[in-house]
């Protein structure tokens, strides 16, 4: 008699067929755009225009995305969002930009009166603060003149002692000309002290000044700020403290 060898056919059927489905799904899978995370594509949408691997995400993926930036444009093809995604309302506040550029102002926002006790603090503060640059500047030309009159003082000092001890050590018997030397050299010794405590009296007078200017400023500017509750912003636009400037809304 002859062998019978026996296949069973129904279950390389199902292996078959279980392999197939794995590979499908294999195939199926795409990664979404936002989270970065594999996914079937049934479980993905197309929501703009888009293609290739930034094709598909996530819906929940996309709708936070909208809430986060508050709309439902794509930054890349710049396609809205569909269907059915939706954005925050967007929330306008009350407030009002004010910017001072070369002495124009430019108001943005709800329109204000150039006679409003704000406007009017607003065009003090910037004067306080073009009268503090140029302060400054002034300040520290004043101080470099001073110095360099200081240094010729002191010079002049020293060669008036050098001439006074070269004639008080000669054989010269001209004493009307070294009386006037020394007294020249006993001015100048002084002279000198004196004027340098007043030039250091002067700067300490001016620094005090600045000083309680820039205190009143924060003051002006909060009161600006905060009355009535209602927010406003200012620019001052950088200009040049060598010309000092006439006051705004005056």
């Amino acid at each position: 008699m002859g062998d019978h060898v026996a296949v069973d056919v129904g279950g390389l059927m199902a292996s078959r067929g279980a392999g197939e489905e794995e590979t499908g799904a294999l195939i199926g899978m795409v990664e979404c755009r936002i989270c970065q995370e594999e996914d079937l594509a049934k479980n993905l949408e197309s929501p703009c225009a888009c293609s290739g691997s930034l094709k598909y995400a996530h819906r929940e993926c996309v709708q936070r995305w909208c809430n986060e930036k508050g709309d439902i444009i794509c930054e890349i093809c710049h396609v809205s969002y569909k269907p059915g995604y939706t954005a925050p309302p967007q929330v306008h506040h009350d407030e009002t930009t004010i910017e001072i550029s070369s002495g124009d102002w430019s108001i943005s926002g709800n329109r204000l009166d150039l006679h409003d006790p704000r406007i009017l603090a607003m065009a003090a503060a910037q004067h306080r603060l073009l009268e503090d640059e140029y302060d400054e500047y002034t300040a520290t030309n004043n101080n470099a003149a001073a110095f360099c009159r200081s240094i010729f003082l002191i010079l002049m000092a020293l060669l008036l002692l050098r001439h006074t001890l070269t004639i008080t050590s000669s054989d010269d018997e001209d004493d009307a000309s070294a009386i006037f030397s020394l007294f020249l050299l006993r001015a100048a010794g002084f002279l000198l002290p004196c004027y340098i405590m007043a030039w250091a009296i002067s700067i300490m007078q001016r620094q005090r000044q600045r000083q309680e200017e820039a205190m009143l400023l924060p003051t002006e500017v909060a009161i600006i700020l905060h009355r009535n509750g209602r927010t406003m912003q200012f620019a001052v636009a950088p200009e040049s403290p060598t010309t000092p400037h006439p006051e705004q809304g005056q």
